[in-house]
């Protein structure tokens, strides 16, 4: 990739799906890698919460041409570029609102994986003693219990 020179825009209040997707089609060789890159980063802003998109960077290095789309203070940094014409997505600086929100998405699904361990270690145990249990009291029942 040629060095080339980094554009940056301004969402005020916020980085918008709508502002990113003005730019998809900014490729001057109109490659799908750029596109691609492009559309991975009007992606961020729709799945992240507008909290987030106050106060965000995003940074697209393309084939082509480079952008900076930014808001507010920059704490919640992405980084979008295309290796090899595959795009990629790094997280290189979080809020500590992020950060947070992060962690507790990781317990939450730790705490969601250990029910499910929990679930099927118990149903796999009921399975194994269920037909010595179904044994047991038949013969119980055999001598008149």
């Amino acid at each position: 990739m040629a060095s080339t020179p980094v554009t940056e825009i301004q969402g005020h209040p916020a980085v918008t799906h709508q502002l990113v997707n003005a730019y998809i089609g900014n490729c001057p060789f109109r490659c799908d890698t750029d596109r691609h890159m492009m559309q991975m980063s009007r992606f961020i802003t729709t799945e992240a919460q507008e909290w987030c998109r106050r106060n965000i960077e995003i940074t697209c290095y393309g084939e082509h041409f480079s952008l900076v789309f930014w808001s507010g203070a920059r704490q919640n940094k992405f980084v979008v570029q295309t290796i090899a014409g595959q795009v990629h997505v790094s997280v290189t600086g979080e809020s500590w609102r992020m950060w947070l929100q992060r962690k507790i998405q990781e317990c939450w699904e730790a705490f969601k994986d250990f029910v499910v361990f929990i679930h099927d270690t118990a149903v796999g145990v009921l399975q194994a003693i269920a037909p010595s249990a179904s044994l047991l009291g038949s013969a119980l029942k055999a001598i008149g219990w």
